[in-house]
């Protein structure tokens, strides 16, 4: 019996001691769970935050993208009526030698005339 209750004492020692050595460990664990849980919070709060701006900003987003979109358009058309004036100057070029090539017979024929009259 004597033996029993040394043994039982030992024990309650050893019991006590390890509940010493967990209770910091257990005061360290509710620390990191509660920074946790600040974090958490403010991951939280970042992404509503985060949301309430997309809501907020999200057409300007928008906007800029059909901006982007309107300014595509115009520059492709810009560029075709680039190509349009480059045609049609070139056709202007081509007028202007036959004018020139008709003045220059008009000349010609105008002086045949006033040989033929003389």
């Amino acid at each position: 019996l004597g033996k029993l209750r040394q043994e039982g004492l030992a024990t309650r020692r050893q019991l006590e001691e390890e509940r010493r050595m967990v209770e910091p460990l257990k005061k360290q664990l509710a620390a990191k769970d509660e920074e946790m849980d600040k974090l958490q919070r403010v991951s939280d709060r970042q992404v509503m935050e985060l949301s309430e701006q997309r809501a907020r900003y999200g057409h300007v987003l928008d906007k800029d993208a059909d901006r982007e979109q309107s300014v595509k358009t115009l520059r492709d058309r810009i560029a075709e009526l680039e190509g349009e004036l480059g045609e049609r100057a070139r056709d202007a070029v081509t007028m202007s030698q036959k004018i020139a090539a008709m003045k220059a017979e008009t000349t010609e024929a105008k002086s045949e005339l006033l040989k033929e009259r003389e």
